[in-house]
């Protein structure tokens, strides 16, 4: 997960036009959730999965999920996920759901299917000696309509005060998930993320994420790994180049290797900017040998 700015991309036109179907729908939604007296069901929107919200979404967060940074495009339909749910709340049996904001464009996220649909999962777990097992029983993980939050407060219609509530899921764009999370990838091939410590504890915010959303499900721990491993084999490569150069004499053969060199550097940063698929992985693991790679580069330069 990386923090994104939503400011970068304008609010989609069909959230703002006056009269259009979509603030039909909101006059709507208003009417049935203000009626007396007060409905039983939820009210069926429709209308925050508009072409020009999935569109603004998609370039926004690059194509990828924005919980698990899976790039969706080309494989499934992306999920227009609401952050604070619209319909029902799981931790309250008796809130309405945050109707008021189904089609607010900061409540609105992308999701791929996993990170927003709640079904059986098998977790990666870190045991106490380090090893990493995935658990033998599905566990229920998925998004779908969770929010929790610290403390008693919680808005329940549009009048109350959104910035009384401490939600204890992650928004990458009003958190930055660096404060919250961190990844552990010495096993390569099983990259997992874990809640940062604040002290002895770990972050809320941070455990809440992992767990509600399954961002150590199997099958998103496996391609991280794919992804992980390839970045490994970049590392080494470049490693062994600069050790094959610095015993080379001056030539022409040896301007082309330190050319490499610096190409190969700049490919793998390239590799962690924010449009490439699991980027907060690739940035916590290449950062560490980065400024050693360039130290080398600088030191082989004549």
């Amino acid at each position: 997960m990386i923090k994104i700015d939503r400011s970068a991309e304008p609010v989609p036109a069909s959230l703002t036009m006056a009269g259009n179907v979509v603030d039909n729908e909101r006059s709507a939604a208003q009417s049935y959730y203000t009626a007396v007296p007060a409905p039983s069901k939820t009210y069926k929107f429709k209308r925050y999965k508009e072409d020009d919200i999935v569109e603004a979404l998609e370039r926004l967060f690059h194509g990828k999920c924005a919980y698990c940074e899976s790039k969706y495009i080309g494989t499934q339909k992306m999920d227009v996920e609401h952050y604070r749910p619209k319909g029902k709340v799981n931790e309250s049996q008796t809130h309405p759901g945050y109707w008021w904001l189904a089609l607010d464009w900061d409540n609105l996220l992308p999701s791929c299917t996993d990170c927003n649909r709640r079904r059986g999962q098998k977790i990666a777990v870190l045991q106490a000696d380090g090893t990493i097992v995935f658990t033998d029983t599905m566990e229920n993980a998925g998004k779908e309509c969770a929010f929790p939050v610290s403390g008693p407060y919680r808005a329940w219609n549009s009048q109350d005060n959104l910035g009384l509530e401490v939600p204890l899921l992650i928004n990458p764009c009003e958190h930055d998930p660096d404060d919250h999370l961190s990844w552990h990838i010495s096993n390569t091939k099983a990259p997992i993320l874990l809640a940062k410590l604040l002290g002895v504890q770990p972050d809320q915010k941070g455990v809440s994420s992992i767990e509600i959303m399954g961002l150590n499900r199997l099958g998103l721990v496996n391609e991280r790994a794919a992804v992980l491993q390839q970045i490994e084999v970049q590392v080494k490569n470049i490693y062994q180049l600069i050790e094959i150069t610095a015993i080379m004499p001056a030539c022409e053969a040896r301007e082309r290797c330190l050319i490499k060199i610096g190409q190969d550097i700049d490919e793998l940063h390239a590799c962690s900017k924010p449009n490439r698929q699991y980027a907060s992985m690739v940035k916590s693991y290449i950062e560490p040998h980065m400024k050693t790679l360039k130290r080398y580069l600088v030191g082989l330069l004549p």
